[in-house]
């Protein structure tokens, strides 16, 4: 089926059934999408299920674009077809039918009519819906719905049979007529999903009797068993689990995939047990999914986790997790992002198999630190600590609760901007613009503490202003989106007879935070010389930041020789912890005024603190115009001069106690692992014995960063992490390779 026969399909149905209950409507066009959109199975694949997302249809995660959420229609493709000069007349027409029908139903449209109706008085209409930190915002915010994993343990546990029964029983006892009409969308759905499975059970069959290999004879004929295996009764195998697990989510456009060793690791053992498998055979099989992943799923998503507090059976598990690790060495995907979770009393055997990965160049698995982050979510979601133990990061690293939470990490604020704002008066010192609050001329803010009040004002309003806008995205789907795959699959939402959005348990707003430690920086230095010292007035610092410290050579190093965060100094972290500690209460501080059960600011920064960098002129701590910002809660670069012992001094000291999600980068030389991996064990140890929450690390050869430069050809599969995502290197611009190669390298 083309491209304009799939999206007259969704819309014909979606017409038919756009008076019905919301339920109702998102299954019966469900019902048309698939298994119209699914892709074949190819030669490489173990599992089957791949999508071709077409120009109009319904997805809940937008895949990248914002406008792809919900109800979707897909504008930039439809150009494309438009855009054709061999499109026929006819077909031309029913695209612009098809645009005309949309405009006014797209899900992301309702989202911005709703947004736009809102009175935006004063600077709050400087805060503006885009990806791009143009002019002079201090933030802005995108429309992406996120953060959830699903309950695939209970998926496995009953099977599709077990999931239609347990459906059937709810709606028959279901008083009101919307829980009705929910579980009715949810029986819909789950017998969309035995189409899927029918639809590759034939596909594959078809394909095993075409073709002349008996190896790949007997894998199509394997697939196909367990597509037909799935339909009839809960899976038995580790091949049958993975293959619902992955269709599911193909359904259920989920992306992140929450504590893995968690619902695999008894197929893992009992085929184990069995015989049916040997552990290089499961291996394979966890290697095709970490494939399929690596194709289907966006490069900032696809995270897994593994180990930690909180499993019910520990030793398979570890098992698994073991096996998960390897997967991640052998395969060397940008995703998934494998992630452990590590505890004290873990097997030591994880954290081995840990660093022999990322000793090899493999950035994957990221460590988690389940003694720090477990009573940190416990504050973060007000839950308690069994609940807290079933938590994950999903997508960049924001947190959630397993199968329980739904956020939407979509605002962008950048503090550093509202320092900038706070030493002008409110005005954007490149254009002149009224950017921020009039909160006092620099003879006005005599001393420090009035800084302060002027910059923590800046950020209270801003932040408040994002939530605000960010708002409508839940309300507009409360109403109209129903997201019946993930429903199913999430806490309260099934047994509530609720959709997605008014029945999750927890759901709230992320707001990512890019600068922090450049306020940091900056207010340590403008405290030390104007305040303290007295070197020069706040007046005359402005001036200089202005100019980009032209003629200013002799101050601009006063400011470069203030303490810096980074060197475990007492100065410099105490301004860290107060700016990161202020920013994390700003945003949890408007909870309760929305209505949410969470607001949390993240640190994160994918690669925006470069793209802002390069928009940004000089700051008070030193930086020239141009350079990048600190990424994420780590130091700017060249400024850790103290080694990686001070380095994690600092870094311990941001406790993740009231904060979205957050992200430790460290760059080792390869050296390490192969000749003082003792000293290295015990630095990560003792880092997170002394309350380090996670470390992302990097190894890399002295030179190889370099040498890629000069021989990219030769350099493909050197993977590097950026801050929430990670890429190959050769493929990265210049700038952020540049900003790669300035982070500090620890021997």
């Amino acid at each position: 089926m083309n491209l304009l026969d799939m999206a007259s399909g969704f819309t014909a149905a979606h017409r038919r059934f756009a008076r019905s209950a919301p339920a109702i409507c998102e299954a019966m066009c469900l019902e048309a999408q698939f298994p119209a959109i699914l892709g074949d199975i190819r030669p490489e694949d173990r599992f089957a299920g791949r999508a071709v997302w077409p120009a109009i249809g319904f997805r809940l995660f937008s895949g990248g674009d914002s406008e792809c959420m919900g109800f979707y229609c897909n504008r930039g493709m439809i150009k494309a077809e438009l855009d054709r000069k061999d499109l026929p007349a006819s077909d031309r027409r029913r695209w612009c039918d098809l645009l005309e029908y949309w405009s006014p139903r797209a899900t992301f449209n309702r989202i911005r009519a709703a947004d736009n109706a809102l009175e935006r008085p004063g600077l709050a209409a400087t805060v503006l819906h885009g990806n791009e930190f143009r002019g002079p915002m201090i933030g802005n915010y995108v429309y992406r719905a996120s953060g959830i994993t699903l309950d695939f343990s209970r998926l496995l546990k009953t099977g599709i049979p077990g999931m239609i029964a347990r459906v059937e029983k709810l709606a028959a006892s279901a008083k009101s007529p919307d829980a009705r009409s929910v579980y009715q969308g949810m029986r819909i759905c789950l017998s969309v999903l035995c189409s899927v499975c029918r639809f590759y059970a034939r596909q594959a069959g078809a394909m095993a009797m075409s073709t002349i290999d008996s190896r790949r004879r007997e894998e199509l004929l394997a697939m196909s068993l367990d597509l037909g295996a799935i339909t009839q009764r809960r899976p038995k195998t580790l091949s049958e689990a993975i293959q619902l697990f992955w269709l599911y989510s193909l359904v259920a456009n989920a992306d992140n995939f929450g504590r893995m060793d968690v619902y695999l690791a008894g197929f893992y053992a009992r085929d184990l047990e069995s015989g049916r498998l040997d552990e290089a055979g499961a291996l394979g099989l966890l290697q095709a999914l970490w494939r399929l992943i690596a194709d289907e799923i966006p490069g900032w998503s696809g995270r897994i986790f593994v180990g930690g507090l909180g499993r019910p059976d520990e030793q398979a598990s570890d098992r698994f997790a073991l096996l998960a690790i390897e997967a991640s060495r052998t395969v060397r995907k940008l995703i998934p992002q494998l992630s452990l979770r590590w505890h004290g009393g873990m097997n030591p055997a994880l954290l081995d198999k840990a660093l022999d990965a990322i000793g090899e160049g493999c950035v994957f698995p990221m460590l988690y630190n389940d003694e720090v982050n477990v009573p940190a979510m416990q504050e973060v979601f007000r839950v308690n600590r069994a609940k807290a133990e079933q938590y994950v990061a999903s997508d960049c690293g924001e947190f959630g609760l397993d199968h329980a939470s739904l956020g939407f990490p979509d605002g962008n604020l950048v503090l550093i901007r509202a320092l900038l704002a706070a030493l002008h008066n409110g005005m954007d010192p490149k254009s002149g613009a009224q950017a921020g609050l009039r909160t006092g001329t620099c003879e006005e803010l005599a001393a420090f503490e009035d800084l302060w009040r002027a910059y923590s004002h800046q950020v209270e309003y801003f932040t408040g202003v994002i939530f605000d806008r960010l708002l409508p995205m839940f309300r507009v789907q409360e109403r109209e989106i129903s997201a019946l795959f993930p429903a199913m699959l999430t806490d309260d939402c099934l047994k509530r007879g609720r959709g997605l959005f008014s029945g999750v348990r927890h759901k709230g707003l992320l707001i990512e935070i890019y600068g922090t430690i450049n306020v940091a920086d900056s207010l340590t230095a403008i405290k030390r010389e104007v305040y303290d010292r007295r070197a020069f007035s706040l007046a005359d610092l402005v001036r200089m930041v202005d100019a980009d410290f032209a003629g200013f050579e002799k101050e601009r190093l006063l400011l470069l020789n203030a303490p810096k965060y980074g060197n475990d100094d007492e100065a410099a972290d105490a301004m860290a912890q107060r700016v990161y500690s202020h920013i994390c209460e700003a945003a949890r501080a408007n909870r309760k005024r929305l209505k949410l059960d969470f607001c949390l600011a993240d640190l994160i920064n994918a690669g925006g603190h470069v793209a802002l960098g390069r928009e940004m002129g000089a700051l008070p701590d030193g930086r020239k115009a141009g350079e990048p910002l600190a990424n994420a809660n780590g130091p700017s670069n060249g400024r850790d001069l103290g080694g990686p012992t001070a380095l994690l001094n600092s870094l311990v000291k941001l406790r993740p106690s009231a904060i979205g999600g957050q992200v430790q980068h460290l760059k080792f030389n390869r050296e390490m692992f192969r000749k003082s991996r003792p000293k290295l064990e015990a630095l990560l140890k003792t880092y997170f014995a002394g309350g380090g929450s996670q470390a992302t690390i990097m190894a890399v050869d002295r030179d190889a960063l370099q040498q890629a430069l000069k021989e990219p050809e030769n350099h493909g599969d050197l993977i590097v992490r950026i801050g929430g995502y990670c890429e190959r290197f050769v493929a990265l611009p210049s700038e952020l390779q540049a900003d790669i190669i300035a982070r500090t390298m620890y021997d």
